[in-house]
């Protein structure tokens, strides 16, 4: 990936999962929220980190229904802002896992990038769809 985004050139933010392909001098209004972000972009070699990422995710979804439930006495609901999230980052994860597990290619752009216009393929050093 660090040839595919000539990263010294590209980008100033690298993260564990991928790369944030932001122009350095543009700032970032969405926190962490980089899984179904447009400018987040990761290959097969953050696979064994995004799995991690997955399994940690559900772990601590659990943790917390059962932290809750010992605390209210009652469960915690799909309806919960913080489990929306929560689902949010599990279905984007899947999304990015599945992709970069399927295509032939080692690179994918993030999930929310899908219905993007222009549809066409972004030709670096490696091949990257935005």
């Amino acid at each position: 990936i660090y040839e595919m985004t000539q990263l010294a050139a590209r980008t100033d933010r690298v993260l564990p999962n991928g790369v944030c392909l932001l122009p350095p001098l543009k700032q970032c209004d969405k926190g962490n929220a980089c899984l179904g972000c447009g400018h987040f972009a990761t290959d097969t070699t953050h696979l064994d980190e995004l799995r991690a990422q997955l399994a940690a995710t559900e772990a601590l979804i659990a943790t917390r229904r059962d932290q809750y439930r010992q605390r209210a006495g009652r469960e915690l609901g799909d309806d919960n802002i913080w489990i929306i999230e929560r689902h949010r980052e599990i279905d984007s994860l899947h999304a990015i896992i599945d992709r970069l597990a399927a295509t032939a290619d080692n690179s994918v752009a993030g999930p929310g990038t899908g219905k993007r216009l222009p549809l066409l393929q972004i030709q670096t050093r490696g091949a990257h769809q935005s």
